[in-house]
């Protein structure tokens, strides 16, 4: 584990050649947080290797000593003044320094859990009363230790993965290895046998859904219970996902109307912390047209054939079209019925199948326009969650207009538990449909397979999903599929799934 550190900056004020010092404090590279001492120190007197004031300027001895005072203080907070004594408990010192360190939200939550699972098998299980560090030394009582921790949180008879049940074993050993480091202890604890003898699990490929589960998932609509409004939820923000480059549910979850732009999301990604833009398609809109029915009526009422930028070759196509009225007023569900119409009709007429191409085009322009109106709608309306699945009054004071966000422990604690009601609601349609056990993970692993088997290239598959190194989409693919990789441009991704669906509807 990355020991937390204080460290002393002086950064730049409204005041020529004077900075405001700070203390900041940071694991490893990443800074956790930064607050000013309210002291003003002149550029020149700031020693950067030494992080003091130099002994010239006449405040020094007041200043550095404000600095040692702070520097103590975190030493002592964070668990960092050695004692050496071995008759300390484990799981006391891990508690402590989990609550209070800087350690980052989210894992602190996951080393609560696995506190608890300690806790748990020492005071219930073993009935002790304490876990000295001195116990640790014991290699008997290490495997006995061990073995109750795979047990531990699970049901009767039930145990951890080998992954899991490492995973435990190596976050107890980082804080373990800690107290080695800072306690001054004479007689350093080997943590290598915390995790000796623990095999690993058989690969086992993440769910990724065929076109034709997919489309299974778009039809379904969940039945007339107490359950239905937060299944159809679980849908609609499952498809979101996949129609929006495979964002990660988090992502999804935390969206605001305020991250809409004129032909896209502006998504600020929640693990890199970096901003990324995802195109509209109409597929998003069907995913939130329920919970904005007003801008999606509207939208789709003032979007007819006359006000799109039409070519003149496919204006001189449409125009071959006899007994349909005033093309220009036609809207996208007479638009639709007049495609269906044709396809039908050049059965029997060949003459007409050239046709069909260039309505299908026309039909595709047709639900841009309707998608960026209905966007440009919603972003009018006061900053709020684009999804109903958590409640902005918790969270309106932490994220700003220009997408930044500042979630403490407790809008964490919540995202949590939306995500965990979400995928229990994914796991009941899942079960009703007959297909196979989906997550908030799975559309990004379902877009990355079904672009793969398309002929898509793992760097094309990349820049989708937005991944730092290749190696990551390849890991997502797994050979699932065997197709040849071609050249394609993203941006037929969309086309690709329309023309699957229209296939699965006419039994292909």
């Amino acid at each position: 584990m990355t020991r937390t550190k204080i460290t002393f900056i002086l950064m730049k004020s409204n005041k020529n050649h004077i900075g405001k010092l700070y203390a900041m404090t940071h694991q490893g590279t990443v800074v956790i947080s930064r607050k000013s001492m309210q002291i003003d120190v002149p550029y020149k007197f700031w020693d950067k290797q030494k992080r003091k004031v130099k002994e010239s300027y006449p405040e020094a001895n007041r200043i550095n000593s404000l600095i040692e005072k702070k520097n103590k203080e975190f030493e002592i907070a964070n668990n960092n003044i050695p004692t050496g004594n071995d008759e300390q408990c484990a799981l006391i010192y891990m508690k402590k320094h989990i609550e209070d360190s800087t350690i980052v939200t989210s894992s602190k939550n996951k080393y609560r859990i696995i506190l608890k699972n300690f806790e748990k098998v020492i005071y219930s299980t073993l009935k002790m009363n304490s876990l000295p560090f001195k116990m640790l030394r014991d290699i008997p009582f290490l495997e006995i230790l061990k073995k109750e921790i795979r047990k531990s949180g699970k049901k009767e008879g039930a145990f951890k993965t080998n992954k899991g049940w490492h995973d435990y074993m190596t976050v107890f050993g980082s804080f373990v290895e800690l107290w080695n480091a800072y306690s001054g202890t004479q007689f350093p604890i080997n943590i290598r046998p915390f995790t000796t003898k623990i095999g690993k699990d058989d690969k086992k490929l993440a769910t990724t859904l065929s076109h034709q589960e997919l489309q299974k998932l778009i039809e379904y609509t969940p039945p007339k219970k107490r359950s239905q409004h937060p299944q159809l939820l679980s849908k609609n923000i499952f498809l979101f996902q996949y129609h929006t480059g495979g964002i990660r549910i988090q992502d999804a979850l935390i969206l605001t109307n305020k991250d809409i732009m004129n032909d896209g999301f502006l998504i600020k990604i929640k693990k890199t912390k970096e901003s990324e833009k995802f195109p509209f398609c109409f597929e998003q809109v069907a995913c939130l047209k329920d919970y904005y029915s007003f801008e999606y009526n509207a939208s789709v009422n003032s979007t007819n054939i006359g006000s799109l930028n039409l070519n003149p070759s496919t204006i001189i196509q449409l125009n071959r079209l006899e007994g349909i009225g005033n093309l220009n007023e036609m809207k996208l569900a007479d638009f639709e019925k007049l495609i269906s119409a044709v396809i039908k009709q050049s059965e029997n007429n060949k003459d007409l199948l050239e046709l069909i191409q260039p309505l299908q085009i026309v039909e595709e322009k047709l639900k841009y326009e309707i998608s960026v109106h209905f966007f440009e709608l919603i972003k009018r309306r006061p900053q709020n969650f684009l999804f109903p699945k958590l409640e902005w009054n918790e969270f309106k004071d932490v994220i700003t207009s220009s997408g930044n966000r500042y979630f403490n422990e407790t809008h964490e604690y919540t995202i949590q538990l939306a995500r965990a009601g979400h995928i229990s609601n994914l796991k009941r349609i899942a079960k009703t449909l007959d297909i196979p056990k989906i997550t908030g993970h799975t559309p990004r692993h379902t877009l990355a397979n079904h672009l793969y088997s398309e002929g898509y290239s793992i760097e094309q598959i990349q820049r989708v999903l937005i991944h730092s190194n290749s190696n990551t989409t390849k890991i997502y693919i797994r050979k699932r599929h065997q197709a040849e990789i071609v050249n394609k441009t993203i941006s037929e991704s969309t086309s690709i799934f329309r023309k699957k669906r229209s296939d699965l509807n006419k039994g292909k």
